[in-house]
C-alpha cells in the first residue's frame, strides 16, 4: 500500500503546474527546439502545460535536468513558496545560468540597478563585470560613471560581441544570454525603479528635520 501511494504522490508531483512550469522555464532558457519540447503555453488559461501523450519518463527526464539547473532537489522545489509563480523561477534558473557562463571582465548589457542622470533616469546599459559573487549570485557592474554593487545575475541579459549580428534589447553588436525577452527586461526596470523609490523614501523618512 505504502509503495502504491508513493508511486501516486510521485505521478502528482510530476504532473502538477508548478512541474510544467519549472520544465517550460528549463525549455525556453536553453533553447529546445520546439519539436524537443514537451511543455506548450495555454493562453486561455495563462499557463504551461505538457503536450498530450507525452510519457512519464519523458518528463521525469527533464524534471531532473530542470531541478540541476535550479541547484534544489524535489522536495525542496515542491515546498518552497517562492516558486509558485514563474518569474521566480526563471531569475533563480538564469541566476545560476549566468553564474557558470560570466567571467569578469565580460562587457555585458545589464539592467542598471541606480540611475545616472537622476532619480527617472532607468535604462539598460552597458558595463564591465567588475566581479561575481557565486554564493550570493551577484556582480559588480563598472559602468559609464560608477559601479554597481550587489548587481543579481539575472539582470544581466547579454553580453557585447562585435560578431553578433542584427539588433537585441535595442542594441547592436549584443549577444542575448538564454533568449531575448524584451518583456522580462521591461519587467526587471519597473522593478529595480521601485526598489530605489522605496529605499530613497525610507532614507528621507530616517532622516531627522531641524527644528528651529
Amino acid at each position: 500500500m505504502s509503495q502504491d501511494f508513493g508511486r501516486a504522490e510521485q505521478k502528482n508531483v510530476l504532473h502538477s503546474f508548478k512541474t510544467a512550469s519549472l520544465i517550460a522555464t528549463y525549455e525556453e532558457l536553453l533553447q529546445v527546439s520546439e519539436a524537443e519540447r514537451i511543455t506548450h503555453y495555454f493562453g486561455d488559461y495563462g499557463g504551461h502545460f505538457f503536450n498530450d501523450g507525452v510519457a512519464d519518463f519523458q518528463i521525469d527526464a527533464a524534471y531532473e535536468k530542470a531541478l540541476k539547473v535550479m541547484g534544489m532537489d524535489s522536495d525542496t522545489f515542491q515546498g518552497d513558496s517562492a516558486y509558485l509563480y514563474r518569474g521566480e523561477i526563471i531569475g533563480r534558473m538564469r541566476d545560476r545560468l549566468l553564474s557558470e557562463t560570466l567571467e569578469t571582465g565580460t562587457q555585458v548589457l545589464f539592467v542598471a540597478t541606480e540611475p545616472y542622470g537622476g532619480p527617472g533616469d532607468f535604462c539598460l546599459r552597458g558595463g564591465v563585470i567588475q566581479g561575481i559573487d557565486h554564493d550570493r549570485l551577484t556582480c559588480s557592474v563598472r559602468g559609464s560613471f560608477f559601479t554597481m554593487e550587489d548587481v543579481p545575475l539575472h539582470y544581466v541579459l547579454g553580453r557585447y560581441d562585435k560578431n553578433a549580428p542584427g539588433i537585441h534589447y535595442g542594441f547592436q553588436c549584443v549577444e542575448p544570454l538564454f533568449g531575448e525577452h524584451p518583456a522580462l527586461a521591461d519587467h526587471y526596470l519597473r522593478e529595480v525603479e521601485a526598489q530605489y523609490n522605496a529605499l530613497r523614501s525610507g532614507e528621507q523618512e530616517a532622516t531627522p528635520s531641524m527644528e528651529l
